[in-house]
């Protein structure tokens, strides 16, 4: 089975971390798709027997939205921590994340751990998929027929490590009841609290690097082409206070382009950036028939997409999987996982911390390269042969 190591940051204390088996291949049960994974403390001990771990989905903010805006969050899933910090969530309410799902079905989730006054909050972007009698929750940058065909297929665990600065204290009233909503009941059992986020702040445009290119040899051109519906994994931000200086990186979230652009034919190497809207909310839940809102976190994540572009300069690496290209031949990549860009969106003003992103290759964001002259070229992967996963590409 595919797994995905994630560490997440515990705001307030020592970062936490969750060992996350992705959506896309999510076992499927009668309940729905089935997530499992460990959840352990920065110094490697796992979380407590017992401790609750529940799935919320939440209304997708399309960037219209207004400041003091509030979006629902519904708690989905389920579970509570076993031995060794060892934890499984099974969907027990498919309806609502299809209902909170966007109209190209992609919804924004977000698993919550909670061991005492350690939470360890993480954002992921899904899009619904049905294949024959199954629902598959796949990545939204992953062309569907991909999807599909990939979903049961092992690889090899992807680590994505997020550092935190010690922060204030989630509030001592917070505890398992507010933070995850009675997580300890069955998905049967009804809630006893409502939750959402409210829009807090409009953080304007950001710029984000969505692909780039290095046709170093001499007479070959890279192009880097970014469709509309072309998606993007975009990293959140989470912090118990929302100071600059404790916020922590925690997860993604998908945003698609509503408008292509296409950089043109490019010489030597060059990183292809667009423009995004983010927003910061406030997090919180309160106990039903209340109408104080217990704020107990706060994240930052994009939220539209502002389209534009720009191009700069960007050094080579280093590129050893190599293989022929061929005199006036052009090839070109839409498929297979690209690179994460962990300084991707300039927030260390703000935050004191960058976010991420990540765009996956497609039918709706493509590499390619020509060899222009009239002798062989070569085409090299940083992580794998151009056939394979190349991630980036660099030709010789």
């Amino acid at each position: 089975m595919q797994k995905f190591t994630i560490l997440m940051a515990s705001l307030g204390f020592a970062a936490t971390s969750l060992t996350i088996t992705p959506l896309a291949a999510a076992a499927a049960t009668p309940d729905g798709p089935t997530l499992s994974g460990i959840a352990t403390r920065s110094d490697g001990s796992p979380f407590s027997a017992g401790a609750p771990v529940a799935l919320f989905a939440t209304t997708r903010d399309r960037g219209d939205s207004a400041v003091g805006e509030s979006m629902e969050s519904v708690r989905v899933g389920t579970s509570r921590v076993g031995a060794g910090g060892a934890f499984a969530v099974t969907i027990h309410d498919l309806a609502s994340v299809e209902a909170l799902a966007d109209e190209s079905a992609v919804v924004d989730l977000e698993i919550r751990a909670v061991d005492g006054a350690q939470l360890a909050p993480y954002s992921i972007s899904r899009k619904i998929t049905h294949v024959e009698d199954r629902v598959l929750l796949t990545d939204p940058a992953v062309d569907e027929e991909q999807a599909s065909a990939r979903s049961a297929d092992p690889a090899e665990p992807l680590r994505i490590t997020s550092t935190t600065n010690v922060g204030s204290a989630p509030d001592a009233g917070v505890g398992d009841d507010r933070t995850v909503a009675a997580t300890g009941s069955s998905g049967a059992t009804p809630m006893t609290q409502i939750c959402g986020e409210t829009k807090t702040k409009n953080l304007g445009t950001r710029r984000v690097i969505v692909g780039a290119t290095y046709a170093t040899a001499r007479s070959t051109t890279g192009k880097f082409t970014y469709k509309a519906g072309a998606s993007s994994s975009l990293g959140v931000a989470y912090s118990a206070s929302g100071r600059s200086g404790t916020w922590s990186k925690a997860g993604s979230t998908s945003r698609s382009s509503t408008a292509g652009v296409s950089f043109g034919s490019r010489t030597g190497g060059n990183a292809y950036s667009t423009y995004f809207t983010y927003g910061q909310y406030a997090q919180w839940c309160r106990p039903l028939g209340s109408s104080k809102n217990n704020v107990y976190n706060h994240v930052v994540k994009a939220n539209g997409y502002a389209g534009g572009s720009h191009v700069k300069k960007a050094p080579v690496p280093s590129a050893r999987y190599c293989t022929p290209l061929s005199r006036r031949d052009t090839v070109t990549r839409k498929t297979t996982t690209s690179n994460t860009w962990s300084n991707a969106v300039n927030f260390s003003g703000p935050l004191g911390v960058n976010l991420t992103a990540k765009t996956g290759w497609s039918s709706s964001a493509s590499m390619s390269y020509t060899n222009n002259s009239s002798s062989t070229k070569r085409i090299c992967g940083t992580n794998g042969y151009w056939g394979g996963t190349p991630v980036r590409a660099v030709t010789k």
